[in-house]
């Protein structure tokens, strides 16, 4: 089932391993298996599916790898820009050292659309258990990701310090068919910190403090407050410095170079045009107009005719993450 070499601390599936024994696979069984026992349940219940595809290793059924590949998908975005603005922010850690497209990285994205293939196929199979059971309209489905994966976009794989649309614009589905809108793309936008007032509120819990908002009005398409106005990610020491997934940096490398591994700190303020990233401890930054740029090939973080929006995004950046940080504190006296 699983292969491994010397240069890395994990197992991957060998290529020739039968796809109804992976992971994604054995998720699902047990998710309809959890759902058929508690079908004439009374009670509420809650069901986390957490597949590990797609991720690196990039270890998709060769028949699916080849399938992609076929297809001749659209190559990473990247230009030579790009080597000299990751080694502008070569302090700030990445799991993968920056490079111009090659095959191997086509090939990544390949297995992944491979990976992604599986998750359809077996996610697939839970919804169905779903609607032969009846209970389709009385359970919401949530389906999102904790990050996304660069796949040579910029030169970098996998993920890191960085702000990228491959990173950071995840998939959100929310689904309750007979109450929420069907078939709906919501323009707004949202956060992963809507989730939890949202998941409370439709179950009729006070959602306390939170930096979120119920995406309930817009799920129903009733009341529908005001656009959210920004955006906001964060990189506080989020990885190990030292990992390792391709063999692009070898473990211990940065050690070796006689620098020690520190810690990185990153933010990022999108407004619904232009992205703000500010990488804390250097001069350097990205500024990005999304509306004209979207695939953040041009950065304006030097670009004169833009000084005024990056002094107003950091400064709005700034307000936020102070307002941001004590949740969940309240005074209760005068002091």
């Amino acid at each position: 089932m699983f292969t491994s070499d010397e240069k890395h601390d994990y197992h991957w599936y060998r290529s020739d391993a039968p796809a109804e024994l992976r992971q994604t696979a054995w998720l699902a069984e047990k998710a309809v298996s959890f759902i058929r026992e508690r079908s004439a349940c009374e009670q509420p219940w809650l069901l986390s599916v957490n597949c590990y595809d797609p991720h690196p290793p990039y270890d998709a059924p060769a028949d699916l790898v080849e399938k992609y590949l076929a297809r001749n998908l659209p190559d990473p975005i990247y230009s030579d820009a790009d080597l000299a603005l990751n080694n502008n922010l070569k302090d700030f850690f990445f799991q993968s050292t920056a490079h111009p497209t090659d095959d191997a990285m086509r090939r990544n994205k390949a297995s992944y659309y491979g990976m992604i293939e599986l998750i359809d196929r077996h996610y697939g199979r839970i919804i169905d258990a779903l609607d032969a059971m009846g209970l389709r309209e009385n359970t919401i489905v949530i389906f999102n990701s904790d990050h996304g994966e660069m796949l040579g976009d910029h030169g970098l794989t996998h993920k890191g310090c960085r702000f990228y649309e491959g990173i950071t614009h995840v998939p959100l589905i929310i689904s309750l068919p007979g109450t929420f809108r069907q078939n709906a793309v919501y323009g707004g936008l949202v956060e992963q910190t809507d989730l939890a007032p949202t998941i409370a509120d439709l179950c009729g819990i006070p959602p306390a403090d939170t930096h979120g908002r119920s995406l309930v009005p817009v799920l129903t398409g009733q009341n529908a407050p005001a656009p959210r106005k920004f955006v906001r990610a964060e990189f506080y020491d989020t990885l190990e410095v030292d990992m390792n997934y391709d063999g692009l940096r070898a473990p211990g490398e940065i050690q070796a170079a006689g620098k020690p591994a520190e810690s990185c700190y990153a933010t990022m303020y999108y407004d619904g045009r232009f992205k703000l990233s500010v990488y804390h401890g250097i001069q350097f930054g990205e500024l990005y107009d999304m509306e004209n740029d979207p695939q953040e090939q041009h950065n304006l973080w030097y670009d004169k005719d833009h000084q005024d929006v990056k002094q107003a995004l950091i400064l709005d950046s700034f307000g936020v993450s102070t307002k941001y940080s004590r949740p969940g504190q309240t005074r209760r006296g005068r002091y």
